[in-house]
């Protein structure tokens, strides 16, 4: 597709070689590689080299789930990039450096680079607490949103203070677990390639993915099964902080129900109407939302929030509210106008691959978008009452997290089973 000379190229790597409890060292692979030097740079000339020849390199970790299957899901370390067409070659050339020739033994500056990660990583908690606490009352019943706790959340950040204090007993064993990670990930048998670009861009490509496949390791691993331990903890973690961040999650696909256009609606009913009014406007919280996604999971959370038991009580009224739900026609116009706004936000060609390869990812067809917009276009009060039994089914199964202030979480704590001193 036209794209201006530029290629935009990702190497997604599934982590299903790993045994579990390796899974949060492919986190911290993506904080050490273009942090360290190489074989052929030290690590600020090998940054300037990247700036230089490409728009950057970026190492994450994804979770991609199967739509129409809740145990089917992928965790993966991408390697993405953006170039223009003529510098193909050299891009793939300096991921070869980074994946290649990083050089893992200087123990200084990875024990820098972990120290760095978990001052980060406390710091990504306390800013963006309505995303950690979702996902950990998600990880309650789902294995995907577990492992992404394991990699990004509460746990990893648990597991980086015990890397921390595991390099002054034996950096050495540490060093080699990151390396026998990194050897075991970047393997070409695990390896699915999304290239958006030109003709021209992509038969470059093709004429050099030479450079890939020699940079690759091509051992037949075997893939490992992972054994979970899900239990509905319902936690209250303890901060210094002022203000609350409330998550209440479920998964209606469990109760029997199936995914809706009306529930992208639901999204913009419940964000912007119900909790805004209930949670923003009266409760003084920063922000709230809530949404329903294809996979089965339903979320609310509210963001920078002084109270907690208020805020879950007006979850609590979520299903009659929609059971009671009777807009007028320009209302509900309101809502599918704001609905396919999102649906239909015009992308440029780095997104539409983007969106290409998530959709691929997860089983999401071309029929399914197809349909979940005209439901939303043919949106009825009806079809937002119907929604009722659904949340209701939803609030029932009862997960609970909250990341606030001691002092509120003491008071409400007869709504935990746990309540935690997080950074203690």
């Amino acid at each position: 597709m036209p794209t201006n000379g530029i290629a935009y190229i990702k190497m997604s790597f599934d982590t299903n070689v790993l045994d579990m409890e390796e899974l949060p060292y492919v986190s911290v692979l993506t904080k050490i590689i273009k942090k360290i030097d190489t074989k052929n740079y030290d690590y600020l000339s090998l940054n300037n080299v990247i700036n230089l020849e490409t728009g950057g390199i970026g190492l994450d970790t994804s979770i991609y789930n199967n739509v129409n299957d809740s145990k089917s899901y992928s965790h993966r370390l991408e390697v993405s990039t953006k170039v223009l067409n003529n510098k193909i070659d050299k891009a793939l050339e300096l991921i070869k450096e980074l994946v290649t020739n990083t050089i893992f033994d200087d123990k200084k500056r990875v024990k820098e680079i972990v120290a760095e990660t978990k001052s980060m990583t406390q710091a990504y908690i306390m800013g963006t607490g309505h995303t950690v606490a979702v996902n950990r009352a998600m990880s309650y019943f789902s294995e995907d949103a577990y492992i992404a706790d394991m990699t990004g959340g509460i746990q990893f950040y648990k597991f980086i203070v015990d890397m921390d204090k595991a390099f002054e007993k034996d950096g050495d064993a540490v060093i080699d677990k990151i390396k026998s990670v990194a050897a075991k990930v970047f393997n070409i048998n695990n390896l699915i390639l999304s290239v958006t670009a030109e003709k021209a861009g992509y038969d470059k490509f093709v004429e050099n993915f030479g450079i890939v496949e020699e940079m690759l390791s091509n051992e037949k691993l075997p893939v490992k099964e992972w054994k979970f331990d899900l239990q509905q903890l319902n936690e209250g973690f303890k901060t210094s902080s002022q203000v609350q961040y409330v998550a209440r999650t479920g998964d209606f696909k469990k109760a029997g129900f199936n995914y809706r256009g009306a529930m992208q609606v639901f999204a913009n009913i419940m964000s912007y109407e119900y909790l805004w009014n209930n949670i923003r406007v009266k409760g003084g919280a920063y922000g709230c939302f809530g949404k329903s996604i294809r996979s089965g999971k339903v979320y609310f959370v509210s963001y920078r929030d002084p109270n907690l038991a208020n805020t879950n009580a007006v979850y609590e009224g979520i299903a009659n509210y929609l059971r009671e739900f009777n807009a007028p026609d320009r209302d509900i116009l309101k809502f599918i106008i704001g609905t396919i706004s999102n649906l239909d936000t015009p992308r440029n060609a780095r997104a539409k691959g983007s969106v290409a390869f998530s959709s691929y990812m997860s089983g999401v067809t071309y029929e399914d978008m197809v349909k979940e917009r005209e439901e939303v276009l043919a949106l009825t009060n009806e079809d937002v009452n119907a929604l009722a039994d659904v949340m209701e089914a939803v609030m029932s199964q009862g997960n609970i997290c909250v990341i606030g202030g001691a002092s509120k979480i003491e008071q409400d704590k007869d709504l935990f089973k746990e309540t935690v001193d997080l950074f203690n």
